[in-house]
This record gives C-alpha cells, sequence and structure tokens, in this order.
C-alpha cells in the first residue's frame, strides 16, 4: 500500500489501514522514540510510547490533507511524545511542591546537611528535565563532559566530530540549561 492510498484509508478510519500502519512503521516510530529518550526510557515505555503515537494517528487521521506527510508527520508526533512523557516522567512541580512542604514542615528539626540533601535531590530532578529537552545528540555530549567526565578530546575522536563543534554546542546547551533551571522555562 502506498502512502497516498494508506493515508486515504486511515482518514475514513478504517481498521485494517491502522494495523497496516503498526506493523510496516511501528519499528521506525520505536526508532524515534528510542533515539529521543536514549537510555531513559525502559522498553516497557518505548512499547507504551509507540502505541501513544498510533492512537494519536487514528484520532487525527480524519484530519489529514492529501498533502500530508506521512513519515514525517509520525517522526514529529513520536518526539513530541517522547519529549512530553519526559517532562512529565517527573512532574517537576509536584516534586518542587513536595521539597517545599518538607523543607517547611521540617526545618526547626533537621540539621543543615539533611536540608542540602532535599535540596540537591530536587536540582537533580529539574536538571533531569531540563537534559530531556536537549536533542538526543546535544544530551549525550553534555552528559558526557559534564556527567561523565569525559574531555573534550576523547569525546571528538570516539565520535568523529571537530573539537570547536563540541565546545560550540556544550556553551550552547549550557546557556538554555542555565535559562531553564533559573526561569523553569521550556528550551528554545
Amino acid at each position: 500500500m502506498d502512502e497516498q492510498a494508506l493515508l486515504a484509508a486511515l482518514r475514513v478510519q478504517d481498521e485494517s489501514a491502522l494495523a497496516y500502519a503498526i506493523k510496516h512503521f511501528g519499528g521506525y516510530v520505536a526508532a524515534v522514540v528510542r533515539n529521543t529518550l536514549g537510555t531513559q526510557a525502559t522498553a516497557e515505555d518505548v512499547e507504551e510510547l509507540v502505541s501513544d503515537v498510533f492512537v494519536a494517528l487514528w484520532k487525527n487521521a480524519p484530519r489529514f490533507r492529501e498533502s500530508t506527510s506521512f513519515k514525517p508527520w509520525l517522526a514529529v508526533v513520536a518526539r513530541n511524545t517522547s519529549l512530553k512523557w519526559c517532562r512529565t516522567a517527573h512532574p517537576l512541580e509536584s516534586l518542587n511542591d513536595d521539597v517545599a512542604a518538607t523543607v517547611a514542615a521540617a526545618r526547626s528539626t533537621i540539621d543543615d546537611e539533611v536540608l542540602h540533601s532535599i535540596m540537591q535531590h530536587a536540582q537533580q530532578e529539574q536538571l533531569h528535565e531540563a537534559l530531556c529537552q536537549l536533542e538526543p545528540q546535544d544530551r549525550q555530549l553534555f552528559e558526557r563532559h559534564y556527567l561523565k567526565d569525559e574531555s573534550i578530546g576523547s569525546i571528538a575522536r570516539q565520535t568523529g566530530m571537530n573539537r570547536s563543534t563540541i565546545k560550540s554546542r556544550l556553551f550552547r546547551n549550557r546557556r538554555k540549561l542555565k535559562e531553564h533551571l533559573s526561569q523553569g522555562g521550556n528550551l528554545q
């Protein structure tokens, strides 16, 4: 079945077209999800996100135009679904509320070391949420250099990237992360 025939069948909610799409494009969607999330998601998480993408396909199919590009649409939905999952897997707002409540209730009974530990955990969760919003390759570079303490030279040798390109990407993403962590907003 060609792409236009598939889109036409999906527009009229033909269940066999959905089954065809899942069979022929399920691996592609799973690859996009895995590439977006890296090692952050389990196999079960990936499977669930792939299902979510095909649910979105089914719900949105009647609105597809004839000019819709099927594979790019799937890739965008898979990436956005993955990023949304990443942001909600560890909800930052409830974490901040929990931390604030814990700190307020325990301020008089805990010592500075425990308070520091609670705040450090909150900061790690905020950093994780911010890292989820970076492009996979940028996130990997950031994690290798700053979290795993790999040198730029080592990363350049292993990836074949230019050292100045790595430095530039790290600088740009440090700035994005700083903005995100200081303002609580989305990365742009």
